[in-house]
């Protein structure tokens, strides 16, 4: 379309397998074909991480220009002055937030909630289909007993599922840059993840990175039995949103991406 009306094209990236030169999401021969020419034609390409722009230059032999993704903070008025949520005097719960599909892998977050049955977990699921997984999937969580599940929850509630919590929990099997990051992140709400955009969990203190079970579930106990712990990345959290992903901060440096055009 772009080439018959000679209009710019600006491709965003959303996730890594897009970056990957194998195209492993694409079966169909045009497919591939068609996406090579697309990400190889593109004026402008924008990558949400430098794992990305690597990818992307090994894959296609094109550079991308990295820009923080803007989030609005799902944070309201129950922070205090200083922009941080009100220091937790007991543990909140445990939250997932994602579409249910195989690639999230919220079986495992289901073993974490029954592995710490004290501990409340609350779940915000995006059911776009009934499959014979999410079906699976939804009746084990009723029979755990300390798993609460809210089906399509509007934006304008998340703010109360987050204000609630002491941890984000991913863990999908791979990932771009989850907006669900940057939601808890502006709440001051620490991630554990099975991923870690750019190391930034791990450097910058945001939460917690661990690639199986027994690590998540040691990485969610910490948070919720040390408060020191669990303040120091709160912090941090919310002082990381506030410097790169805010609204008015990310779109200044896409305005710069797309003077460049």
């Amino acid at each position: 379309w772009c080439v018959w009306h000679r209009r710019r094209l600006v491709f965003s990236i959303a996730s890594d397998p897009a970056c990957d030169g194998s195209m492993p999401l694409l079966r169909r021969k045009i497919d591939r074909l068609l996406y090579r020419f697309g990400v190889r034609n593109a004026d402008l390409l924008i990558s949400q991480t430098r794992k990305q722009q690597q990818m992307l230059q090994e894959g296609f032999g094109r550079h991308a220009e990295v820009v923080p993704m803007p989030c609005p903070s799902v944070a309201d008025a129950q922070q205090n002055s200083s922009g941080l949520p009100p220091s937790k005097t007991s543990p909140g719960s445990v939250i997932w937030v994602g579409r249910a599909v195989e690639l999230k892998r919220f079986e495992w977050f289901l073993e974490i909630a029954a592995a710490l049955p004290s501990v409340e977990f609350e779940v915000a699921m995006a059911l776009n289909e009934q499959t014979p997984y999410t079906s699976a999937l939804l009746s084990q969580a009723a029979s755990i007993t300390n798993v609460k599940v809210h089906l399509r929850v509007p934006r304008e509630k998340m703010s109360a599922l987050y204000r609630r919590a002491t941890c984000l929990v991913c863990t999908s099997r791979y990932e771009g840059f989850p907006n669900t990051f940057l939601e808890a992140w502006s709440c001051g709400i620490p991630v554990v993840s099975t991923v870690d955009p750019d190391g930034i969990i791990e450097s910058r203190g945001l939460g917690s990175v661990a690639t199986d079970l027994p690590g998540l579930i040691r990485a969610v106990r910490k948070l919720l039995s040390d408060s020191k712990v669990w303040l120091g990345a709160s912090e941090k959290a919310r002082q990381y949103y506030e410097k790169h992903h805010t609204v008015d901060t990310a779109m200044s440096k896409f305005e710069t991406a797309f003077l460049t055009l």
